[in-house]
């Protein structure tokens, strides 16, 4: 029996693809500094399990639209299968009658690129690329910080949505006031744990949504962009590792998440 292909070449002059290319997802896709991203995994996919289906550009675009919309890994790929505006982003568009059905990808996806991928340069380049493509970005981090004890992963993905988040927030809605955009990520020992500030200079939250962003399914973004599960899943997951999630607001002043850690 013939396997046909998963995906297939796509249009570059099709209206759908001129359509999603002036989308606010297509404008998120070309801000994005994808050639630079792509070198911090290897140019031949390595060892067992590796993804198949997808380049390094296709697995960090799966990971990005996970984050962005808040959805959990059978959700992306579900939606995925039907929504040709992801398949556009990701650069791989299905075949007629083909959908993914392996709901192992991601988590095959997320294992390569923590494994293979450069995290110091990755790093570098998402710094320089928000610093000046959306707004300035500082870290104040103490040093000689004990070590604590945490799910790399999870965290990990505590500090992405609330990065983006903060991201998002002082780009929008601003007063002008002679002062940038301005997200800065802080560490502090506090003797029995290790706190992580991370602060913006946006608009600050409305004093009446303040005590229900941590709800699940709350959201304050525009339909599609988020499904509210993201400050949801954060405060579980600090609290899951023994931690704090809190909140500290001003309205036009702008947002501080205190995240603690107990340390080992």
């Amino acid at each position: 029996m013939i396997q046909l292909p998963i995906f297939k070449d796509f249009d570059g002059y099709s209206p759908k693809y001129h359509f999603f290319k002036n989308s606010l997802l297509g404008q998120v896709h070309d801000s994005i500094p994808w050639d630079e991203l792509v070198s911090c995994l290897p140019d031949q996919r390595l060892g067992r399990g590796a993804p198949s289906w997808f380049g390094a550009k296709g697995m960090f675009s799966m990971m990005f639209l996970k984050s962005y919309l808040n959805i959990s890994d059978r959700q992306l790929l579900e939606r995925f299968n039907t929504d040709w505006s992801l398949q556009y982003f990701c650069g791989k568009v299905l075949a007629e009658n083909q959908q993914i059905k392996d709901m192992t990808i991601m988590t095959r996806i997320r294992a390569y690129i923590e494994t293979h991928c450069e995290w110091e340069k990755l790093q570098e380049i998402l710094i320089d690329h928000w610093k000046y493509e959306t707004a300035d970005f500082k870290m104040e981090f103490e040093p000689n910080l004990p070590k604590v004890n945490v799910v790399p992963q999870d965290i990990g993905r505590v500090f992405l949505n609330i990065i983006n988040n903060a991201f998002q927030a002082c780009t929008m809605g601003r007063e002008p006031s002679g002062l940038g955009p301005l997200v800065t990520v802080s560490t502090k020992n506090l003797g029995d744990a290790i706190q992580v500030s991370i602060s913006d200079n946006g608009p600050g939250i409305p004093e009446a949504i303040k005590d229900k962003i941590f709800q699940p399914f709350f959201t304050t973004k525009a339909a599609g962009q988020g499904t509210g599960l993201g400050l949801s899943l954060s405060y579980d997951i600090i609290k899951a590792h023994g931690g704090e999630l809190n909140v500290e607001s001003i309205e036009g002043e702008g947002t501080v998440f205190k995240i603690q850690i107990p340390i080992v």
